[in-house]
């Protein structure tokens, strides 16, 4: 004769063996897909400096570059009265400083300032005529 406790434990195997069980691939890609929505949310929720350049000389700027340390943001050519925005990530403590090449040819560095480090914020507007800056706002924050 049966016990009761000998039908639970023969029901409960039954039921472990009836139980789809999920597979090495589907966790993997489960693993996978979680990663790939963590990357994502920590690209959008980074800290992020702006910096906007503006051209107030009659010239156009060429390879206009924004250069913090340990990386380049190139924004290009610029025509005269047009500004664009770029976005810089320092690696250490760092300045900006503004490269670009005029219609004769020539490459300048400007060193435009500022204070900032890895985790910085805001926006840092510079201005650019005949060659150097004429204005420089500062709204980066640590």
């Amino acid at each position: 004769m049966n016990s009761p406790q000998s039908s639970d434990v023969s029901s409960d195997a039954a039921a472990q063996k009836n139980r789809p069980r999920i597979s090495l691939a589907r966790w993997l890609l489960r693993l996978f897909l979680l990663g790939l929505i963590v990357f994502l949310v920590s690209l959008i929720l980074r800290p992020r400096l702006y910096v906007t350049v503006r051209n107030a000389g009659p010239q156009q700027l060429q390879d206009l570059k924004l250069i913090v340390t340990g990386s380049e943001t190139s924004l290009g050519d610029f025509p005269a009265g047009h500004e664009r925005t770029g976005v810089v990530s320092a690696k250490s403590d760092s300045h900006l400083s503004v490269e670009f090449t005029d219609s004769a040819g020539k490459i300048t560095l400007l060193e435009a300032g500022g204070y900032f480090g890895p985790g910085s914020t805001g926006e840092i507007r510079v201005e650019i005529e005949n060659g150097q800056i004429s204005s420089f706002e500062d709204g980066s924050r640590l």
